[in-house]
Parts: structure tokens; C-alpha cells; sequence
């Protein structure tokens, strides 16, 4: 019989001692705001005797309140709008440039592809003198000569300029 009322002695304690916590004010879970030579700190801990301090309050718009949320609502659309917008540009801008450069890539491959085939040509032209100094016929031989002129003349201007 002993052990049964100590058992609901215990049993009391427990229970006035967990609605004690229950319905105390806790204070540990308020954050102060500290201020200690110009330095803010957050803490859920009292603030230091020399530090100015304040209780930390956030601002909480009440969820049923149409109209804020509207205005929010509508600032944040305008900001993502602008954000959109600043988005578009530097796309178009970044399109701009890489078209630019594949443009500027072309024509240096075409620029090279070009030299390769006036040096093919100089260099044929320079093989076909050549072959035309044995000849007799100083017409072919003259005009043989003014081909490699020609194609040198060519390939300078367009590859070495």
C-alpha cells in the first residue's frame, strides 16, 4: 500500500511540475537584439548590462488581408517582369555576339580557303612556264610568263595585304 501512494505522490509531482513549464512564459524562445559597440548581435539570451538592447520583432503581414497581399502580389509580377526583360536583353545581346563571331570565323576561313587556292593556282602557273620555256613559240612562252605575274599579283594582294 506503501508503493502505491508514493507511486501517486511521484505521479503529482510529475504532473504539477510539467504543467508548471507548460503554462510558464518562456522566455528562451524571444530573440533580443543586441547593440554593443555598433556591433548588432541576435541572441535568445539576455543581452549584456552594456549593450542597448531590444526585443526583435518581424513584421507579419496578416494573411487575410487582400489588399497587402495584392500589393505584394503586384510588386513582386513587376519585379519578375523586369527581371524577364533584363533576361531577354542579355540573351539577345549574347545571341548578337555569337553570331558576330561566327560571322568573323567564316570569313577567316574563307580568307584562308581562298590564299590555299591562289597558291595552288600561282604555284600550277609557275609549272606551266616551266614547261613552256623549252618551247619555240614565244607567244606561249610570253603568255605563260604573264600567268605567273598575274597569279602573283593575285595571291599578294589578297594574302599578304
Amino acid at each position: 500500500m506503501r508503493q502505491s501512494s508514493q507511486f501517486i505522490t511521484h505521479s503529482v509531482i510529475i504532473t504539477a511540475l510539467t504543467l508548471t513549464l507548460l503554462f510558464s512564459p518562456n522566455r528562451a524562445s524571444a530573440i533580443n537584439k543586441c547593440s554593443i559597440n555598433g556591433q548588432v548581435s541576435y541572441s535568445d539570451l539576455p543581452c549584456p548590462e552594456s549593450a542597448h538592447s531590444s526585443e526583435f520583432t518581424q513584421q507579419i503581414i496578416p494573411p487575410n488581408d487582400p489588399a497587402a497581399a495584392k500589393k505584394r502580389h503586384l510588386a513582386n509580377k513587376k519585379k519578375l517582369q523586369q527581371l524577364n526583360q533584363q533576361k531577354t536583353k542579355e540573351e539577345n545581346q549574347y545571341q548578337r555576339e555569337v553570331q558576330a563571331l561566327a560571322r568573323h570565323i567564316k570569313k577567316e576561313k574563307d580568307h584562308e580557303f581562298t590564299c590555299k587556292q591562289l597558291d595552288l593556282k600561282r604555284k600550277a602557273s609557275h609549272r606551266h612556264q616551266f614547261e613552256m620555256q623549252g618551247k619555240r613559240n614565244s607567244y606561249t612562252r610570253e603568255r605563260a610568263r604573264l600567268r605567273v605575274k598575274l597569279a602573283e599579283n593575285k595571291y599578294v594582294h589578297v594574302c599578304k595585304s
